[in-house]
């Protein structure tokens, strides 16, 4: 077997641990950009982080516009902003959208490229370090060199990322600062997660490392289960959701992701769900299709999930986004259209067409 374990982000978790290692953000630069939303200043993360900057002499600007769902078109001025202020770290604080803003800032803040030259992954100059704070706990985005942009004009979602270059230098997890999540962000959030955990286990691709974070991954959402349909949390709870949100990164680090995703992003673009929930969705319906060909490992996640089967599965996710809408026949062709390609192109453990897709639409959400 060949694998590689690429981990670049050293992960920093409890509860204060931004003010007990403020020693680290002076280790980075001297100067910040803080990239950031509106709700960082009720949950206490960015007060956490301006006292850490003060307490080292480290001189800060701060934007709370970080878009949600960032599009590509509205990065440039991000980039701009940083390297007009002298910055020389990036600090973003939230969920992934303004962790994937701050790490495409950091990129075109060091390189004077067209914003549809990202895509390239390939820049002249390294980009700015980037500190990342997670306050949601689903996306994964705080350890992995990724960032999602939607692209309006094309009515869909494109990652970018170089592996070298791209990675948060140093991620902080503090539970403390997911207390003031709606309860439904904390639901999806969670989902989301899993679903990184259930492709890269699946994947055609994978191996003992898919494997150890996979089951780690269905363990600790199977201790949260009942607070995640009920929406309320203990500490400890909100801890080991955060810390599978980190794990499901490493995850897609080295699986990336299988057609779910791809069919998850035309959901998000048209309907506006959250990712956590466009995935999610989707995800029995997709078992259900890929089964004949991973029965073994789908049974261990299911056991490791404290469910008997793909029926079991699909009904705990169902309990959990608790997510109804309507749908017609035309719309989810659409949909099928949008996302065929990329769907395709997944290392699924089994084959994925436009029929299989368009069936998949149709089970989760006719």
């Amino acid at each position: 077997m060949e694998l590689t374990l690429y981990l670049p982000t050293k992960i920093i978790m409890g509860k204060k641990c931004i003010l007990n290692n403020s020693k680290l953000f002076a280790k980075t630069g001297k100067r910040a950009m803080i990239i950031t939303y509106p709700a960082s200043e009720e949950n206490g993360s960015l007060a956490d982080v301006k006292k850490a900057l003060d307490k080292e002499s480290i001189k800060y600007e701060i934007t709370t516009d970080a878009p949600v769902n960032p599009e590509l078109k509205e990065m440039q001025k991000f980039g701009d902003m940083a390297s007009g202020t002298g910055a020389d770290m990036i600090i973003g604080i939230g969920g992934g959208s303004a962790l994937d803003t701050a790490k495409t800032a950091a990129v075109l803040a060091t390189n004077k490229i067209p914003v549809e030259d990202l895509y390239k992954n390939i820049y002249s100059n390294m980009p700015l370090p980037v500190i990342a704070v997670p306050t949601t706990a689903g996306t994964g985005s705080e350890v992995t060199p990724y960032a999602v942009l939607s692209i309006k004009e094309k009515n869909t979602k494109k990652s970018f990322g170089n592996e070298d270059m791209m990675s948060p230098l140093y991620a902080f997890l503090d539970a403390s600062y997911t207390e003031t999540m709606p309860p439904q962000v904390a639901a999806d959030s969670a989902v989301d997660a899993l679903s990184h955990g259930v492709e890269g286990y699946l994947s055609a691709k994978g191996n003992w490392v898919s494997d150890m974070l996979g089951i780690t991954i269905f363990n600790n959402f199977r201790d949260c289960t009942q607070s995640l349909q009920k929406r309320i949390f203990t500490y400890e709870e909100r801890e080991k959701l955060l810390f599978n949100s980190a794990l499901s990164g490493l995850m897609i680090n080295h699986m990336r992701t299988l057609a779910v995703h791809a069919m998850g992003y035309a959901l998000s673009i048209n309907r506006g769900l959250s990712h956590g929930c466009s995935c999610g969705v989707l995800l029995g319906a997709f078992l259900e299709y890929i089964y004949p060909e991973c029965a073994d490992k789908a049974d261990k996640m299911y056991e490791a999930l404290g469910v008997k089967d793909t029926k079991g599965f699909w009904g705990l996710i169902a309990s959990i986004l608790q997510y109804r809408d309507n749908y017609s026949l035309k719309e989810l062709k659409k949909y099928t259209d949008e996302s065929i390609d990329a769907a395709a192109a997944k290392p699924n453990p089994k084959a994925v067409d436009g029929q299989a897709v368009l069936s998949i639409y149709r089970r989760s959400l006719l």
